[in-house]
C-alpha cells in the first residue's frame, strides 16, 4: 500500500477512536445514571409503605439534575484518567519500553546477540531512511516478542524479548523488526498510544467499582450493624465494575479491529522489506512451536497488548478480542505449503549466520539515473537491495570511525570532519573554530582523514550512526555543538547541498531531545493554502542544482506543474544561501495533511530530477526534505 495512503488511513483511524471514545463514555453515562436512579427508587420505596408499587412509572427515573451531576462526575473520571496516562506516555516510545520493564541496550555491549539486534536495527533505520531508534530488551522476559512505540520516528524505540534475541536467527531477526519498521512508518504506532491513554480512563471507572466493593468488604462487620446502607454501596459498586468492564470491552474490540488489520499489512510490508517471507514466518512458526510462545510476564502487558510483534497476553477470553490474529493464519498467508507448529523443525535457523549479499550500489559519486515515479512509491517502503546496500556502505567504513561515532565523548568529533572543507585555507579556518571550542583538532583531523577516502554516499549514514550517542551529551554541551557545527557550516559564507541536509538531519534528530518542542498540528487542508512556501522550496531546489538560468527556469516549472496548473515564474529575489527562509517553508508544509505532503515531495524530485538524473548531494538534500516533511526516503544507488 502507497505511504501516504497509510498516513491517510492511521488519520481517520484516530478519528474513529475518538467517535468510539465518545460513543463508549455516552452509554456509560446512561448506565450509571439508570443504576443510581434505581438504588434511589428502590430505597424510597422500601423507606415509605404509602407508595404502592402501582403508582410507580418511568416519569420516577427521569431527574435532570441528577443526569447532569452523573454526567459532568463521570466526564471528569474518564477524562482524568485518560489525561493521567496520555501524560505517563507523553515521552513516547521510551515510556511503553520502561513500563514493560525495558532496558536500553547500550551501544558498548560486548553480549553478541545484543549486539546481533543493534546491527540489524541500525541497517534498517538508515535503509527506511528513518532515525536509528533507541532499542530496550526485556531481560526478564523469555517468551519471543517485539514491539515499536513511539509518537513519530524521532522518538520511536524498538523493543525486543530475551527470548527473541536468544531464540531467532538474523534472518528472523529482520523479518520481526521489518514488522515492526512497517508500523513506525505508517503512523500506527500515535495510535496504539492513544489507544493506550483512552482505554485507561474507561478502565478507571471499573477500577473504581472495584474500589467501593473492597472497601466494603473490609469495613463488613460495622456496616452490618448499620442496616442496609451497605448494601446498597455494595450493589453500587458492584454495578460501577460491571459497567466499567463493558466499557473496557468494547474499547477492546475497537483495539483488535484496528489491530488486526495492521498485523497483516505489518506482514506484508516486512516481506516487501526483506523479500524474504521465510525470515517472519520463521519466527511465527518458532512462536507456535516454543512453550512459552509469544507470552510476555509482566503485569503492565494487558495494557501494551496491541503494540506486540505477536500475541503478549497468556489467554484470551473470546477469539473476538484477541488484538493479533491468529498465528496459523499469519504463517498461510507467508507460507501456504505450512502445515504444523513445530519449532525443532525450525531450530536449525537459529544459528546466528550472517547472508552473503552482493553489493548493488555504486561507489562512486556519478550521477544516480532512476525514474521520478519510482523514488515517490519508495517513500516509507524500503527493500531488501536498501538493506543489502547500506549493510555494504556501512561494512566499508573504516573501523576507527565506527568506534568514534560509538563513544559518546567523540561522535561529535565525527561530525565536526564531516563538515571540513576541500579547500585548505578554509579547513584551516574550521579547525580554529574547533580549537577556540577547546575540541581536540587532532581527533577532527585524524576523522577528516578516514572521511575522505569515503564515497560520498556513506556520508550520512555514519553521521546517522552517530546520532544514537550523541544524544547523550548534556545540554550545555548541545548547545556548544550546536553553535560550532554553525560556525564550521558558516565559514565560507555559503551553504552547499551537502551541508544543509547533513545539518538539518542532526538538528531534527537531536533538538527534540535537548529542547522543549512544540506539538506539530496539521493546519494545511488544501494545496493553496501553502503554494506560497511550495514555490519558495522549489525555487531553492532549482537554484541550487545549476547556475544556469535555462536550466533552473526548466526545473522550478517542472516542479510546479506538480502542484498547480497555475503559469509561475521563478523568484529571483531568493538567496540561496539563506537557509532560514529553506527551514520556515519546511516547518510550514510539515503541518500539512499527508495527501499535500505526497504533492509537495512530488514537485522537488521533478524539480531535482529536472535533467533525469540525481547526483548524491542532491539525493542527501531530497531525502533531508522528505525527512523534514516526515516521509522517510530510502537511500539512493544505482540499481544493477
Amino acid at each position: 500500500m502507497d505511504f501516504f495512503l497509510h498516513q491517510e488511513q492511521a488519520r481517520k483511524q484516530t478519528g474513529l477512536l475518538v467517535f468510539y471514545f465518545i460513543l463508549a463514555v455516552v452509554f456509560i453515562i446512561l448506565a450509571i445514571y439508570l443504576v443510581v436512579t434505581f438504588l434511589i427508587v428502590y430505597a424510597q420505596s422500601k423507606n415509605s409503605s404509602s407508595l404502592p408499587s402501582e403508582q410507580m412509572d418511568f416519569t420516577m427515573f427521569w431527574d435532570p439534575s441528577l443526569f447532569l451531576m452523573v454526567s459532568i462526575t463521570t466526564l471528569l473520571i474518564v477524562l482524568l484518567g485518560s489525561l493521567y496516562k496520555s501524560a505517563q506516555l507523553a515521552t513516547g516510545g521510551k515510556a511503553v519500553a520502561e513500563m514493560l520493564g525495558g532496558r536500553l541496550i547500550s551501544l558498548s555491549t560486548k553480549d553478541l546477540n545484543e549486539r546481533k539486534i543493534l546491527n540489524v536495527v541500525e541497517e534498517m533505520s538508515i535503509a527506511s531512511g528513518t532515525p536509528i531508534p533507541p532499542v530496550y530488551l526485556l531481560e526478564n522476559e523469555s517468551g519471543i516478542n517485539a514491539f515499536a512505540a513511539g509518537f513519530k520516528p524521532n522518538d520511536a524505540v524498538i523493543g525486543v524479548t530475551k527470548g527473541c534475541i536468544e531464540q531467532l536467527s538474523r534472518n528472523e531477526l529482520q523479518g520481526v523488526i521489518a514488522h515492526e519498521f512497517s508500523h513506525i512508518l505508517n503512523g500506527d504506532m500515535r495510535l496504539n498510544i492513544r489507544l493506550t491513554g483512552v482505554l485507561h480512563g474507561i478502565l478507571i471507572i471499573a477500577m473504581i467499582g472495584y474500589m467501593m466493593f473492597r472497601s466494603l468488604m473490609f469495613s463488613r462487620s460495622s456496616s452490618d450493624k448499620k442496616g442496609g446502607g451497605a448494601a446498597v454501596i455494595a450493589i453500587f459498586g458492584i454495578a460501577v465494575m460491571a459497567i466499567g468492564y463493558i466499557g473496557v470491552f468494547f474499547g477492546k474490540l475497537i483495539k483488535s479491529a484496528v489491530s488486526r488489520q495492521r498485523e497483516f499489512l505489518a506482514d506484508a510490508s516486512a516481506v516487501q522489506f526483506t523479500r524474504d517471507p521465510s525470515g517472519i514466518s520463521g519466527a511465527l512458526k518458532k512462536i507456535g512451536g516454543f512453550s512459552i510462545g509469544s507470552r510476555l510476564i509482566t503485569p503492565a502487558a494487558e495494557q501494551a497488548s496491541h503494540f506486540f510483534f505477536s500475541n503478549g497476553l497468556s489467554h484470551v477470553f473470546f477469539d473476538l478480542m484477541a488484538t493479533h490474529p491468529p498465528l496459523k493464519e499469519r504463517i498461510k498467508r507467508l507460507d501456504p505449503s505450512f502445515q504444523d507448529l513445530n519449532v525443532k523443525t525450525y531450530r536449525q535457523n537459529s544459528l546466528n549466520t550472517v547472508q552473503n549479499s552482493s553489493f548493488i550500489g555504486n561507489e562512486s559519486d556519478a550521477p544516480i539515473h532512476l525514474r521520478q515515479e519510482n523514488i515517490i512509491l519508495g517513500v516509507g517502503k524500503p527493500s531488501q537491495k536498501h538493506v543489502d546496500y547500506v549493510e555494504k556502505t556501512i561494512s566499508n567504513i573504516p573501523k576507527k570511525l565506527i568506534e568514534f561515532t560509538k563513544d559518546k565523548d567523540k561522535a561529535h568529533l565525527v561530525v565536526y570532519a564531516l563538515l571540513l572543507g576541500k579547500n585548505q585555507t578554509i579547513r584551516q579556518k574550521q579547525l580554529e573554530i574547533v580549537k577556540n571550542y577547546n575540541e581536540r583538532t587532532d581527533s577532527v583531523n585524524e576523522c577528516h582523514a578516514l572521511i575522505d577516502l569515503l564515497p560520498g554516499s556513506a556520508k550520512l549514514p555514519l553521521a546517522e550512526i552517530g546520532i544514537r550517542s550523541l544524544k547523550e551529551m548534556t545540554n550545555t554541551k548541545y548547545e556548544q555543538f550546536r553553535k560550532v557545527i554553525d560556525s564550521l557550516i558558516h565559514a565560507d559564507n555559503h551553504v552547499d547541498l551537502f551541508e544543509y541536509a547533513m545539518n538539518r538531519m542532526v538538528l531534527r534528530r537531536l533538538d527534540p531531545v535537548f529542547r522543549k518542542q512544540k506539538q506539530s498540528i496539521e493546519k494545511y487542508h488544501s494545496i493553496h493554502s501553502v503554494l506560497p512556501y511550495v514555490e519558495t522550496l522549489i525555487s531553492y531546489l532549482s537554484r541550487s542544482g545549476t547556475k544556469d538560468t535555462d536550466k533552473m527556469e526548466k526545473a522550478f516549472q517542472d516542479g510546479m506543474l506538480r502542484v498547480t496548473s497555475m503559469k509561475t515564474s521563478l523568484s529571483k529575489s531568493i538567496d540561496s544561501d539563506d537557509v532560514s527562509i529553506l527551514d520556515s517553508c519546511l516547518t510550514h508544509l510539515s503541518q500539512s495533511v499527508p495527501f499535500i505532503r505526497k504533492k509537495v515531495l512530488e514537485a522537488c524530485v521533478y524539480c531535482v530530477m529536472s535533467d533525469n538524473r540525481v547526483t548524491v548531494e542532491e539525493g542527501e538534500m531530497l531525502r533531508a526534505v522528505s525527512d523534514a516533511l516526515d516521509c522517510p526516503m530510502p537511500p539512493f544507488f544505482n540499481p544493477t
